[in-house]
Formats: C-alpha cells, structure tokens, sequence
C-alpha cells in the first residue's frame, strides 16, 4: 500500500474533487430532503440508510432469490416516516408511508452480535399488534439516534416482548398519501419488484453522479410521467390536464395501458383476494364427495348398523378376559399411590437422619452424608417400585391382548388406549412427586404450590402445598382431567355448565354417527379391496387404492380430531371444571412436521416435553432429545395400533421414526425459502395422501394374511 507523502500532486487533487463533489451531493441531498417535506407541509426530523425486514410474497423461488432486510433510505416528517429504495428515489414517492400516532417501537437489540434491531408496532382495534416497519443498522450511535427522535415525536420505546409467533406486518405502501389501487400497488410499490441492492453503506452510484447531473432517476413506483417535481405530482395523477396539455381522451382515443402491472396469479399480486378460487375448490370438493357416496351406495347399499359397534364394545367375545384385564389396570393405581406415600415416609425419615445427634455423637457433617446415602437408597427403592408397578399395569394387559387372538379387534384397542392413558398418568404422577421430594429436601417450594410466587387457586380458592397433594382424591381427580401432566392444582372453572355440556354431548352423538358411516360405508370396502392388489403386487392398482383411500382416511381423521380433542375432552373439562383447555392449536396450519407435532395434541405434547424432552435436554443436545421424544411415540404408536390387530410389524414405528428426518428437511424449507405453505403442503401429502392409507393397507394384509386367514 502507497504512504501519503508516495502519492503525487495529481492524486492529491482527485482525492479534493472527489471530496468536493461528495460535499456538494450532500448538500444538494440535504437541500432535496428539506424541500420534499416543506412540500408537504413538515419539517425533516432525521433521514439516513436503515435496514428493512420484509416478508417476501410469492412463489418458492423468490424466497429463493430475493433477501429479508434490503437497504432503504428513511425520512423522518414530523410524525410520519416515509421510505424509497435510495435518495435519489425522493424525486418520485415513497415506497412506504407511516403514520407513527399511536405507534410504539419496540427494542429488540443486537442482533446475530452485528445489527441493532427496533420494530415499530401499533395495535388494531381488535387488540392484535401488527408491525409497521422492522428495521436494523449496524451502527449502535445510529441506533441509538433513531430511537431518540421516534421518542421526540411521541412514540413509547418498550423492550420486545416474547412471543410464540412474530406479528403480523402491517401493508404501509403508499404514495404520497394516496393509496393506489389493488393492482398498481402490489406491482409498483412491493420492494419484490425488481432487483433488491443489499448495502451496507449507501450506494457507490453517489460517487459518480447526484441529482445535480440532470439525469432523473426512478424508484419504479410510479411511471415517470405522474411525477413532474420533487414532491409534487403531475395533473395525470390528480386526474386533471393542463389546456394545451395531453389529454387522456376518450372513445377510440382512450387510455386503456396506464401502468406496469402484473398478472392476477404472478407473485407480485399474490395478495390478492382468491376467494373465488377457493369457493371454486370447496366445489369440486363436495362434487367429487357427492359422487364418491352414489358410487358407493350403488355398489354396496347401506352397510352401516351401529348396533354391531355396541355389541362388539359392551359384549365382546372374550369376556372374562377382558374383565380381568381391565381389573389389573385400576388394581394398579391405589398401588401408586401407596408408593409415593411411602416415598413420603422414608423423606421424613432421612430428616431425622440429617440432625445431629448428642446421644450417638454425630457431627453435623456425618449426619448429612447419612441423610444423603439414605436419599440415595430410598430412592432406588422407590423406582423399583414403581417399575414393578408400571409393569403389572401396563405390560401385562398389553401382553395378554397381543398373545390371545379371541379379544376382538375394539375392544382390545380400547383397552390398550385406556391402559396407555393411565400409565402416562402414571409416569408423571411419580416424577412429579420425586421433583417435589427433592424440592423439599433443599427447602424450596414449586411453582403453582402454595407459599410460591404463583400459587395456582381451584373454584374454592384454594392452594395446595406437598405433601398435602399425596391425598387420594388428589390423584383421582387427575386420572379424571383430561390431561396427562400431574401437578399438585390446577385452574379450575368457577361454574359449570349444563347447557353448554348438553350441546357438546350431542355433537358428540352425531359425529360419532358420521364417523361410524365413513368407516363402514366408505373406509372398510376400499380397505378390503386392496388386499388383492398387494397380495399379488399389482402396483398400480395398489397405488390406485391408495389414492381412493385417501379421501374417506382424510374425512375419519377429521371426524377423530374434532370428536376427541375437541368434543370429549371438553365434555370431560366441563365434568370435572378442568380450566385449561388448550388440548390442541392450528395444526391446520403447520409450516413444518415438527411444528405439527407440537400443535397437533397438546396433552402428549407437553407430557413428552416435561418427562422425555426436558431430562435428557439437559445432560445431551436438542437432537437427541427430540429423536427421544419420536422413539417414546413410535412405541406407544406401534403398541396402540399393532396389539389390538395381533400382529406386530413395526409400520407404525418406522412411520414414526421416519419423520425425524422429515422434521428437519420441512425446517430446513421453511427457512431457506421463507414459505410456510411449502412444508405445510409436505405435511398435508406425507400425512393424508401416503402415510395413513398405506399403514391401514399394510396393517389390513398382514392382519388378514397372518391372523384370522385369506379366506375370512
């Protein structure tokens, strides 16, 4: 590199033109700024280059090519922020106009340990916040200078609160105040328009010329012609010609191409309303529905006689054995009880062990390592219990199903989903005790107990404290909830609701009815007709089976979801004032397999969290947790599924286990091309297209091949 004294006279004065003529583009760019808002009545508060977040609208190779933070010049008028892709765009209008009374800024803070991030935020008038404009620099003076005039003109400056889900971004594309049409703002305004300039400094085009130059450049909002000075709009655009002037015309002679726009279904028009389109698939969807029924009814008549359902439940063929069976599983559970109490006993014990005795002469410190090596033994006592417990109540039922072919195929899944249900229960009632234990050993009280920071009140108001929780009306009232995580209380309701309860039962009367339809009418013959074709490993037409299946599947899952998590449990929620009934969230629109899974049934979702996610998060990696988390639920799937059909293959444990992989590639997806329709279509294909059919097909040909026999 050259020393300063090396360069030569010549060098000396380009670099003073050079910086003479940046000086005067700063100067002609301050003088541009001032008149565009004494144009408009304001005063210039601050302007200079941030950083803008913008979801990118369209298809999945925009999110591919185009960046979520562009570099945009802002200008600061009084109370309204208004912003252009460069300065040199202020000759035309702004690509965003914000209007911040009312608005608030909320600091986020540094950012990937580089860029200082604000979110300007407002809420609507249903309460809901949506962000304005999110933006980022990477110097902190700068930052910090922002955050003082948006504090001058009114705005409340809050650290950024935690949530689940980012909020919504507010459309601010305006021009001048005026609020261009649906098609010319979704084309000239979007910042997907064209080509995104991603700078970190303002651009390198003010070295080589400024306004000064007497080239008019263009933002691409408006076409050139609408803008004849900086800030002041043509007489096209206020709809108004000079005399003398072009006028628009009219017959033969009329303007009919005005404006750039794209077409209806382009991705810079992805905005638009599509409710017609959707109207036109709910169509096609109930036609082909309809003609699914006829086609139905005409090959098998009506096949539905729900009295075969009851009598297979209430009466089943091996009786005595299922009565048994169903003795073993609540046998077991005043068991439990027993043992956590007794866990209970031995914890006051170890009490007394630690204080120092004068009779024997025990130091202090020889009593707390007696205490600690009783805790220790105590504790391996305790889970033996329990595992000898777990065993009887769940391994034997499961094992007696599986091994005798004469318990019917409901009535043995009943009891396996029932004897499942019960141990989760289980499992979280004595690993929630001995957190609570050990909680008592160092003195401490849990959250939700009483004497906590957030002691958690039932319908009487009160607040409950271990070891007051080990009574045994506590623990039936958890078997009761409907939930699958214990805790010393929960919030209740504080009335109950006979009304409300009398119309779930009877949605809950007619869904059943539906779905005992779609089962019998549509699912059981498309189920016994592809028997033959994988028998015989007619691809196609397995394949063909498939896809028919796939229709009736998709209906009886939904009629499981909505009766289950939303009609029952909440019958159950009301019997028993169950507070919290969150049992599952929009797993409708889930962006990602992962995401499905944390949506798609809350009760086991946050059992998995709490007792497998959570233990082994803390000694290992997220990854290992959440391939712990998926081996548990293959398990439990395999069990539920393959014990009540007597033939255990394992299609419900590799379906489990293969989504794994798929949880990251969905993640993978959704953040590479920023399009959560992408894995949401994933999760619709792998879940009601391929995966549920096929496992029923597959479960139905080794059930009728290995089991009760081809001929039956």
């Amino acid at each position: 590199m050259e020393s300063d004294s090396a360069r030569g006279p010549g060098d000396l004065n380009a670099i003073l033109k050079e910086v003479d003529l940046l000086r005067r583009q700063n100067t002609n760019l301050t003088d541009l700024v001032n008149a565009k808002g004494l144009s408009q009545g304001r005063k210039l508060s601050m302007c200079g280059y941030l950083n803008k977040y913008s979801e990118r609208p369209g298809s999945w190779l925009a999110g591919l090519l185009n960046k979520e933070w562009n570099m945009r010049f802002f200008c600061l008028y009084g109370s309204t922020l208004q912003y252009y892709l460069t300065e040199q765009d202020m000759l035309g209008h702004p690509r965003g106009h914000i209007d911040l009374q009312g608005a608030r800024v909320e600091v986020e803070g540094r950012k990937r340990g580089q860029f200082w991030t604000f979110n300007v935020v407002q809420d609507d008038s249903r309460g809901c916040t949506i962000s304005l404009v999110r933006c980022s620099t990477e110097s902190r003076n700068t930052f910090q200078k922002w955050l003082t005039v948006l504090r001058a003109v009114g705005c409340n400056i809050v650290e950024a609160p935690e949530r689940a889900d980012p909020p919504a971004i507010a459309d601010v594309r305006y021009g001048d105040g005026i609020r261009r049409s649906a098609s010319a703002q979704s084309m000239a305004s979007s910042d997907t328009g064209g080509p995104s300039l991603d700078r970190s400094t303002p651009p390198s085009s003010l070295r080589q010329r400024g306004p000064s130059d007497g080239r008019q450049t263009h933002s691409g909002y408006t076409s050139q012609s609408e803008v004849s000075d900086a800030g002041r709009s043509s007489n096209r655009q206020n709809g108004a010609h000079t005399p003398g002037g072009p006028a628009e015309g009219r017959g033969a002679t009329s303007l009919v191409h005005k404006i750039c726009q794209p077409s209806a279904l382009s991705s810079e028009r992805i905005k638009d309303d599509f409710e017609g389109l959707r109207n036109l698939i709910m169509v096609l969807f109930a036609a082909t529905t309809i003609r699914m029924m006829l086609e139905n009814y005409l090959k098998y008549g009506i096949r539905l006689n729900p009295k075969n359902w009851v009598l297979a439940v209430v009466t089943p063929e091996a009786a005595p054995q299922m009565f048994l069976l169903w003795l073993v599983v609540f046998t077991c559970i005043p068991e439990a009880w027993a043992v956590n109490c007794f866990a209970e006993k031995l914890r006051k014990q170890e009490e007394q062990a630690a204080r120092p005795s004068t009779r024997k002469v025990i130091s202090p410190a020889q009593a707390r390592r007696n205490a600690e090596r009783l805790v220790r033994w105590h504790e391996l006592l305790i889970t033996v219990l329990h595992l000898i417990t777990f065993g009887l109540q769940f391994l034997v039922p499961v094992y007696c199903v599986y091994k005798d072919k004469e318990v019917p195929v409901v009535p043995g899944f009943i009891l396996v989903m029932v004897t499942s249900i019960v141990s989760l229960k289980l499992v979280s009632y004595a690993h929630c005790n001995h957190a609570l234990r050990n909680a008592r050993r160092k003195g401490e009280v849990v959250a939700g107990e009483r004497g906590s920071a957030t002691p958690i009140f039932d319908h009487t108001g009160e607040a409950v404290r271990y070891p007051e929780s080990l009574a045994m009306n506590n623990l039936v009232y958890f078997l009761a909830a409907p939930t699958l995580v214990y805790q010393v209380t929960y919030p209740r309701s504080t009335r109950f609701r006979i009304r409300w309860l009398l119309k779930r039962v009877a949605e809950l009367v007619m869904v059943s009815f539906f779905g005992l339809i779609v089962t019998e009418q549509y699912v059981t013959p498309a189920i016994v007709n592809s028997y033959g074709a994988f028998d015989e490993l007619r691809y196609l037409q397995a394949i063909e089976r498939l896809l028919k299946l796939s229709v009736p599947t998709l209906w009886g899952w939904l009629v499981v979801f909505y009766s289950l998590f939303h009609l029952l449990l909440n019958i159950v929620a009301e019997l028993t004032r169950f507070g919290d009934r969150e049992f599952y969230r929009a797993w409708w629109n889930a962006a990602s397999i992962g995401e499905y899974w944390t949506l798609w049934n809350i009760p086991v979702h946050n059992w998995m969290h709490r007792h497998v996610y959570q233990p082994i998060r803390t000694r290992t990696s997220r990854n290992v947790g959440i391939l712990a988390c998926f081996l548990v639920s293959a398990i439990f799937h395999e069990i539920m599924v393959a014990v009540p059909l007597h033939c255990v293959k394992g299609y419900a444990f590799a379906g489990m286990l293969g989504q794994v992989p798929m949880v990251f590639i969905t993640e993978w997806l959704k953040l590479k091309l920023k399009k959560p329709f992408v894995g949401n279509v994933i999760f619709w294909v792998t879940f009601c297209i391929i995966g549920q059919p096929l496992c029923i097909m597959m479960y139905y040909h080794d059930y009728k091949h290995g089991v009760v026999g081809p001929s039956v």
